[in-house]
């Protein structure tokens, strides 16, 4: 019965999205160049320097939420 009960809970578990590794490394080069944008770069894009450094500080494993679904 435990093989069973494993196989449902695997089943009905959600399933994680792959991201291929060129994704990664150009997500990690992104947030490489949000970090040295100057201040009137960073103003147009309307986001606060909290914002920008929380973001640029993210590893690159971290993906955007709307990439994951």
């Amino acid at each position: 019965m435990a093989f069973l009960s494993n196989i449902r809970s695997t089943a009905l578990a959600p399933r994680r999205r792959r991201f291929a590794l060129r994704d990664l490394v150009a997500l990690a080069h992104q947030r490489r160049a949000l970090r040295r944008l100057d201040a009137a770069a960073r103003e147009d894009l309307g986001l606060s320097p909290e914002e920008i450094d929380r973001e640029s500080r993210r590893v690159f494993w971290d993906v955007p939420e709307h990439w994951r679904n």
